[in-house]
């Protein structure tokens, strides 16, 4: 019994499987594939994309089956969108705000080592929070102003400093999305059950954001927010992430 317990614990104490717990920040940049598209006087403009910080922080928790090899799932939230520069007196900002669960296969090449690299691939499932969409025009001296956020959309113009909104029955972004996560980078031990990594992480979605069937109440009817004339509502626009994640794990 005595010789099983020491090999037990030393196999335990080589092998480092278990449970951990991770606490990570990813600083990094947001973008929105596919144009964004304008109609002005029956042609087709469209938006040059702007750089879009973005942003997520949460926690991962995981298990290790071997050294090298284990899973982990997460829950972070992420502000992420698209800018896009002012094209003639317009301009065009999108801000969406998740709940990410992700799902990865992590690998570590030496753990042993001071310093070893790792890597991790998965997918995530995420889920709208906040939206904003602001689009302003200056025409003759006056700013109309346009704003999709939460449940209303509200259209402002200076010149008479006046204000109208508008209750949505469907929101103009989908509720959920998915896609891929793959990282890659280095792991740094501290002591025996704590660890730094620094990892570069690419985000990709699979699902339309665009909700083509949102609709919004104005006086007795619904009117469309992407019109059937909208250039927009037929171009597929996709999320994508790329960030530095930043983690620090505790073996449990």
């Amino acid at each position: 019994m005595l010789m099983t317990a020491c090999i037990l614990i030393t196999t335990t104490a080589f092998a480092q499987k278990g449970y951990y717990l991770q606490f990570a920040i990813q600083p990094g940049s947001s973008s929105i594939s596919g144009d964004w598209k304008l109609d002005l006087g029956g042609s087709s403009n469209t938006f040059e994309k702007g750089f879009t910080f973005s942003f997520e922080t949460g926690v991962n928790g995981g298990y290790n089956f071997t050294d090298n090899l284990g899973v982990s799932i997460g829950l972070f939230y992420a502000s992420q969108g698209q800018n896009y520069k002012e094209f003639s007196t317009i301009t065009n900002d999108i801000s969406l705000s998740y709940l990410k669960i992700p799902f990865k296969l992590n690998f570590t090449l030496n753990p042993e080592n001071q310093l070893s690299f790792s890597g991790f691939a998965g997918f995530y499932l995420g889920f709208l929070t906040a939206y904003n969409q602001t689009m302003t025009q200056s025409y003759n001296n006056t700013l109309y102003t346009v704003v999709a956020e939460g449940s209303t959309i509200t259209e402002t113009i200076s010149s008479s400093s006046s204000s109208t909104q508008y209750d949505f029955v469907e929101k103009p972004f989908n509720s959920t999305n998915f896609g891929i996560t793959l990282g890659a980078g280095v792991q740094k031990k501290l002591t025996d059950d704590l660890s730094i990594q620094l990892m570069l992480n690419y985000q990709a979605g699979f699902g339309d954001i665009k909700n083509v069937a949102s609709q919004y109440v104005v006086g007795n009817h619904n009117d469309n927010f992407y019109d059937s004339d909208d250039p927009n509502r037929t171009v597929s626009h996709k999320n994508s992430v790329l960030g530095l994640m930043i983690g620090i794990t505790k073996r449990l």
